[in-house]
């Protein structure tokens, strides 16, 4: 696709978003920002090239006319079969395409990725396998669902703990930063 072409599949992607380009901007960034998150917590090491590969096939499928009614669960739909295709191409793993499941949008190939992503799975599953059951528990009871089933589940969750949405993003959000830190100092041992 050339860049013209590229451009005029975005150009629908954000009419589709909204007729004001400041609010279609604010949209676009804020599920730019929770893809990005999708794939960086599941380790890609490319997360900015999924999430931008996720809104190529969403546009392209929004420019051939296709009625998207959730464009958030959507784009996390297509999110996951690109993450899919990244753990398959990862593992080495036949990869068969994924052309018309569901009515999603084919998956692309993904240039192979860096061996140090061996060394960080590894690294990932170290330092989830350290955190006390009930903590990880709670990291993967967080990111169950999508859309508005997962807002109901966190705000279930909340509530079980006693304690606010906004306490529980937060307590997220520190527990993540530690698991980042374990997963850095690990690969700086591991490639050492």
């Amino acid at each position: 696709m050339n860049i013209q072409n590229k451009l005029d599949v975005l150009e629908t992607f954000f009419d589709y978003l909204g007729p004001d380009r400041n609010q279609a901007g604010e949209k676009y960034e804020a599920l730019r920002q929770i893809l990005m998150k999708f794939f960086e917590w599941r380790g890609a090491l490319s997360p900015d090239h999924l999430t931008d590969l996720t809104f190529d096939r969403v546009a392209a499928k929004l420019a051939q006319g296709e009625e998207i009614r959730n464009i958030h669960g959507y784009c996390q739909k297509v999110a996951y079969y690109i993450y899919l295709e990244w753990v398959n191409r990862h593992h080495d793993l036949k990869h068969e395409p994924l052309d018309g499941e569901n009515g999603l949008p084919s998956i692309q190939p993904i240039p192979d990725q860096d061996p140090l992503d061996d060394i960080r799975v590894d690294c990932q599953m170290q330092c989830l396998q350290q955190l006390p059951g009930d903590t990880r528990e709670l990291i993967q009871e967080y990111f169950v669902g999508e859309g508005r089933d997962r807002i109901n589940r966190r705000e279930a969750l909340a509530t079980r703990l006693g304690i606010s949405r906004s306490a529980l993003g937060n307590r997220i959000t520190r527990l993540l930063s530690k698991l980042r830190e374990c997963v850095e100092k690990c690969l700086k041992r591991k490639h050492n």
